[in-house]
């Protein structure tokens, strides 16, 4: 900003100086200086923006390019025809870049993690709703292979490209199509040529929240709000572009109206590809910042050449209606590739150290070893936005719910025990039951090797799960925390027939999060209504903590001495997972449940019965 603001203000001397050599060195320099400038916003943007919240962060930020450039028409015109002279416009606006500068920097920190003024609660906030890993101080290498092979990445960059083409062909072109082919005048020019950028900033401003209400109340997924936005960001310039080269100057109005519905419009960029270099690669979206705008910086260079490659004459209609289709086909292809290619699902690429995985450790040997899945431990991005009782969760989780499954036999004539279990685990922020043999964990080398053949998806549940536990039977008890219940699946049955919800209550199956057995039969579950603390919103006078017990009829593997999890046997299981209620006067038949609530006394409440299908 500094080097861009000086070099303004030296234009006037340079030119007098050097002529128009000099104001092209000066010109150089501000375009080298404004490379860093993108990157570093993103990067910021990146730190400090929740999911959540990035569409309205961006489009805010960037309104100020637009704004700016369209408050800076109509001033510098105003500037030059007064008795300030030209010099004078160059002198005021490097003079505000500098100003801006030293404010910025007093003010600006590169983290919220470094900011003296943000709170506990509000870094928490941010951090535990973004992707960007911080305090790290490890210094790891750019994954260019990655970045260049990556389709996401090529999307938009292909979507950047052609938004510089227009968008700058407009910018540059548009006083001088107004003035050749619509006749107006060089002071009323400037203030038309204004009205398209201060309409892009007010659609940007607009419409972002749209896209981020879209995303935060699960409308669509944030894939489908980029690509969405992105596509539109391009087709509806397209379509004005192409109207735009069929009307002549006896159209001044229909003119206008369609130049500020072609610029307004590419505001949505920052709901799509913009936005979407954090979304791909929050660590290293500086970086794709970079090479984007890099590269389609180069296209905006193209605007001028391509008008005087189709004729000398700027008076002439079919000269720009030939500029116009031009650019209408590349908006249009370009939108189609973004919107086929684009994704919002963070690059497995994207971690500066693997830390998602499952810990072995081996008892004999005392040592231990972290197996990584990317795609199958990590917060699934289509899944990270839930409620549990209207309060939002938009909080990516990685691996969060594991259970380890009894030893595997099977009963022929002679019984064979076989020391194969599965471990079943999912993240949090996904719908996604995987499962993985003992077989392969056990074996460091297999495991980091033939890891991607060896998981099984054994398929989705109705919400998001945060504990899981399996009997003896091979019966899985898990959380399903956006239905405020908790399920069971038989795992000698198929999972999505086989899945049943055994107890369901918004007040005392609020975020179920742990599960045990005892060696009688029960099941206790202990509730703490996380989803309120998190957001500070967890009353302290009323029970948040909550221990739920209810007879099975199953244990835990520790207490299997004889391993009677059966596969010969289809579909059989002595278990009863049916969690009842208690009131003062229990039904008959039902089984007495005791919740101990987190206080020095106890109470008995009713909690629904329900065995229905999920």
């Amino acid at each position: 900003m500094v080097m861009g603001s000086v070099f303004s203000i030296v234009v006037p001397p340079m030119a007098a100086t050097f002529g128009s050599t000099g104001v092209i060195i000066c010109r150089v320099i501000q375009g080298l200086s404004q490379g860093f400038l993108y990157p570093s916003i993103h990067n910021l943007i990146s730190r400090w923006t929740p999911f959540s919240e990035r569409a309205r962060m961006s489009n805010f930020v960037y309104a100020g390019a637009t704004a700016g450039i369209a408050l800076a028409m109509p001033i510098t015109g105003a500037i030059s025809e007064s008795k300030l002279g030209w010099p004078m416009a160059f002198y005021s606006i490097g003079g505000l870049g500098v100003a801006w500068t030293l404010i910025f920097a007093i003010f600006v920190e590169n983290s919220p993690a470094t900011h003296k003024r943000v709170t506990e609660a509000e870094l928490i906030y941010i951090q535990e709703k973004n992707a960007v890993e911080y305090g790290t101080t490890k210094k790891v290498p750019t994954p260019w292979v990655s970045i260049m092979t990556s389709l996401p990445v090529w999307s938009i960059l292909v979507a950047a490209c052609a938004q510089c083409l227009g968008a700058f062909t407009l910018v540059s072109e548009m006083p001088t199509y107004l003035n050749g082919v619509m006749n107006f005048d060089i002071q009323s020019n400037s203030l038309l040529s204004a009205i398209p950028h201060m309409a892009h900033a007010i659609t940007g401003v607009v419409v972002s929240p749209i896209a981020d209400k879209l995303i935060l109340k699960n409308v669509v997924s944030i894939t489908s709000v980029r690509k969405i936005f992105g596509a539109l960001a391009m087709y509806v310039p397209g379509a004005a572009l192409i109207w735009l080269a069929f009307i002549d100057s006896t159209q001044k109005e229909l003119a206008i109206v369609l130049l500020v519905v072609a610029v307004a419009f590419t505001a949505l960029v920052q709901c799509g590809f913009m936005v979407n270099m954090i979304d791909v690669a929050p660590n290293h979206s500086g970086t794709i910042v970079g090479m984007t705008y890099g590269t389609s910086n180069v296209f905006s260079l193209l605007g001028p050449i391509i008008v005087s490659w189709f004729g000398t004459d700027k008076t002439d209609p079919i000269l720009w209606r030939k500029v116009y289709l031009l650019i209408a086909g590349v908006y249009v292809a370009c939108g189609t590739f973004y919107a086929v290619f684009a994704s919002a699902e963070v690059q497995s690429w994207n971690d500066l150290e693997e830390k998602t995985g499952l810990i072995v450790y081996s008892v004999k040997e005392n040592r231990s070893w972290k197996i990584r899945d990317t795609k199958t431990m990590s917060a699934d991005p289509s899944a990270i936005n839930f409620s549990v009782n209207e309060i939002p969760i938009n909080t990516p989780i990685n691996i969060a719910a594991i259970a380890l499954g009894p030893k595997i036999h099977t009963s022929n004539e002679k019984v064979v025990v076989n020391e194969d279990r599965e471990v079943y685990y999912c993240p949090l922020s996904s719908l996604h039951l995987y499962s993985i043999n003992t077989t392969v964990l056990r074996n460091e080398n297999l495991a980091k090797t033939n890891l991607e053949t060896s998981i099984k998806d054994i398929g989705l549940k109705p919400s998001q799960t945060v504990g899981m536990v399996m009997d003896n039977q091979g019966i899985l008890y898990y959380s399903l925390l956006g239905n405020n219940a908790i399920g069971r699946w038989d795992s000698h049955t198929p999972f999505q027939s086989g899945q049943r919800l055994i107890a369901r209550d918004p007040k005392y199956l609020e975020w179920p999060n742990s599960f045990t057995f005892d060696k009688n039969g029960n099941l206790t579950v202990l509730t703490n209504g996380l989803n309120r603390f998190i957001f500070d919103k967890m009353n302290l006078n009323e029970y948040n903590f909550r221990l739920i017990s209810a007879f099975v009829g199953g244990t835990s593997y520790l207490y299997d001495d004889k391993f009677n999890y059966d596969l010969s046997t289809e579909g059989s299981s002595t278990s009863s997972s049916t969690m009842r209620s208690t009131s003062a006067e229990p039904t008959p038949g039902h089984e007495h449940q005791h919740e101990h609530e987190h206080q020095h006394e106890h109470e008995h409440d009713h909690m629904p019965t329900s065995t229905d299908t999920v």
